[in-house]
């Protein structure tokens, strides 16, 4: 019985097409206790989608300062959706001899970094060069985003002398900021890969002294003696950041290097066993094991086995965690960790060792790169969620009430961020102390007073939320949409304050009573295996691992690394949302979002089961990156800006 639940998991989870899940559950237990001890930094965003070289934030400046020239924010917007084309006419509107230094550096390597997108190298080394020298700069005054940046330019354009140098600024640059290194680990790799053989044993010779490159070099030829290939294959139009226009077989010249394609796959994961946070650590590691106990159920599953390891607290036990799933158990990818400061050594080592990686990481400093995921349940996500449903309501004029805690301020500054990118107006704006009643009182008062707003997001606890909307007429309440956050999905405090909050809404990512196929089926098999009812994390680990298999399978199957094969889930409509991995490392999830309704909770109309979704066998994956245009050069515009070992 319990193996015919778990295979129909599977088979819901993989046939079809669906729109948003309805889903809801008790936050309180959950996502409120979700550990996340990194200092909050309101005002940080990841952008949806970033190039490999973009270590940058997206609507920030290179030093993290939040942007305000229109066309500059226009172009990031064009950017994140991959139309590079158009970011780039948005970007060169702006005239650069009427901004700030800083702002000036940021707009250039804006510039550059499209020239490269649409593969035009050489444009993109003379606009970014051309700044630096006007200033009169030297190489020792270029930061970490343009040392990283022109190491993939010249890396285009296979001048290999100057391509390593910046690598190697890089990377020494890094030292400073971890989250930082898996950048230029993997783009050094990936240029490295492209390299003939007879021409990689005389950089081996040329990089001797350089202790990080020679390593690198060393690394490579090793990978390429015990698979019996050379170095991937590209056409000579083909950037060498982008996935191979096929793959050859193995043991032939050009072979591609993928998993091991003989034994069973192995779901490596990292996660608090031991301490406070163990119960959470459980709760995900039982959604794992019941993702593979569908796959291995299916008729088409194969052969897979997880491998967990003890977390701890501390960044050391996470570190010798991961060499262990690594060396001991050869896992095939890692999924963890949990702590948001045990991310930094653990994607080190996944990053050195070329094994993918799907962190639960909900911070915003949060950094992917290739191979390097992250489904967590982000500020911007549950914000991104609940602007989708206001306006699929047509609501356009919004205030944000928000206490002026951490918490608070990351919300606000997301909201204010993501309403501005969709041309919502936000007619007001009230920070108040958290716990301050009397303030939440009189700013009811003053939006109910000034007429102008259709909904009101207050990202505070429930008591705090049903005070404030109390507080307004029940004329008012009929007009006004209250907007809430995940850590009002707790059905203990929502049972006291139901009359209070009639009508609000807010984001819910899991309901584990929702009658809904996919989530049933979930709960019954785990309800039948454990003996109680899930939680988010246990569904958050079933689909971490379920997209996992999906992509290591598919990689397996077409020859390809699982960072092309997860590109080609195009959606995958999971327990905790609609998921596809975007460009930066994100898996970008859109959150159920629900209505309370009297005694009920309604959400938006979905289809009848969730689905994977993937593009056809052509290889193309989602970067949306343009036709080239360009196809480089061997020797570099002896303008540009080089850099001497």
């Amino acid at each position: 019985m319990l193996k015919s639940c778990i295979y129909s998991i599977l088979l819901i989870a993989l046939v079809g097409c669906s729109s948003l899940p309805d889903y809801h559950f008790d936050m309180g237990k959950s996502l409120l206790g979700y550990p996340d001890k990194e200092e909050r930094q309101p005002g940080k965003f990841q952008s949806a989608r970033k190039l490999p070289w973009e270590s940058w934030n997206s609507e920030q400046d290179l030093q993290g300062n939040p942007l305000a020239e229109p066309a500059i924010l226009r172009g990031d917007n064009y950017a994140q959706n991959g139309d590079y084309r158009r970011a780039l006419t948005e970007y060169q509107s702006v005239k650069p001899a009427q901004l700030p230094s800083a702002l000036a550096e940021t707009l250039s390597l804006r510039i550059g970094s499209m020239y490269l997108a649409l593969d035009q190298a050489q444009a993109a080394l003379k606009v970014t060069s051309d700044y630096y020298k006007t200033r009169r700069l030297s190489v020792e005054q270029v930061d970490f985003a343009p040392s990283l940046f022109f190491g993939f330019a010249y890396g285009r354009i296979q001048n290999a002398e100057q391509s390593l140098a910046w690598f190697s600024r890089a990377r020494l640059m890094a030292q400073a900021d971890r989250a930082r290194a898996p950048f230029v680990d993997s783009g050094l790799r990936m240029y490295l890969g492209s390299i003939p053989d007879d021409r990689l044993i005389g950089l081996e010779t040329a990089w001797s002294s350089d202790s990080y490159i020679n390593t690198q070099i060393a690394q490579e030829r090793g990978r390429r003696l015990r698979s019996g290939g050379q170095s991937t294959t590209y056409a000579a139009n083909r950037p060498f950041w982008s996935s191979p226009l096929d793959t050859p077989q193995a043991n032939t010249p050009g072979a591609l290097i993928v998993p091991d394609s003989s034994g069973p796959l192995v779901i490596g994961a990292v996660l608090p066993l031991t301490g406070k946070y163990a119960a959470f650590g459980q709760s995900m590691q039982h959604g794992i094991d019941l993702a593979l106990d569908a796959y291995s159920s299916a008729p088409t599953g194969g052969e897979a086995r997880a491998a967990v390891r003890d977390s701890g607290a501390t960044a050391d036990q996470a570190r010798a965690a991961t060499i262990e799933l690594v060396a001991s158990e050869h896992a095939s990818i890692i999924l963890g960790p949990l702590l948001s400061e045990l991310n930094a050594p653990v994607s080190e080592i996944a990053s050195q060792n070329q094994i993918p990686l799907i962190s639960f990481s909900k911070s915003s400093s949060f950094q992917g790169s290739f191979n390097i995921f992250r489904l967590g349940p982000t500020v911007e996500s549950q914000v991104r969620s609940l602007l989708d449903e206001c306006e699929r309501l047509g609501l356009k004029r919004y205030a944000i009430v928000y206490p002026t805690d951490d918490n608070g301020r990351e919300f606000a500054d997301s909201f204010r961020h993501r309403a501005a990118l969709r041309s919502l107006q936000i007619s007001s704006e009230s920070p108040y102390t958290k716990g301050d009643s009397n303030a939440l009182l009189a700013i009811a008062q003053q939006i109910e007073a000034a007429g102008e707003v259709e909904a009101v997001f207050l990202p505070d606890g429930i008591p705090a939320a049903a005070h404030f909307y109390s507080s307004l007429s029940s004329a008012a309440r009929a007009k006004i949409k209250l907007l809430g956050t995940a850590s009002w999905d707790n059905q203990g405090e929502l049972a006291n304050s139901r009359t209070a909050l009639d009508g609000a809404i807010f984001v819910s990512p899991f309901f584990s009573a929702s009658p809904k196929p996919v989530i049933s089926q979930f709960v019954k098999a785990y309800q039948a295996k454990y003996g109680k009812t899930p939680d988010f994390l246990a569904a958050q680990g079933f689909d971490a691992a379920t997209m996992a298999l999906s992509a290591l399978v598919r990689g397996r199957g077409q020859g390809n690394g699982f960072s092309q094969a997860i590109f080609e889930i195009e959606r995958y409509d999971g327990l905790t949302g609609s998921i596809h991995a975007v460009q930066d490392g994100e898996l970008e999830r859109t959150f159920s979002v629900v209505q309370l309704n009297g005694e009920s909770l309604v959400s938006p109309p979905a289809a009848a089961v969730p689905s994977f979704s993937v593009s056809g066998d052509s290889g193309i994956i989602r970067s949306g990156i343009p036709p080239i245009v360009d196809k480089g050069t061997a020797n570099s515009n002896s303008g540009d800006f080089a850099l001497q070992r």
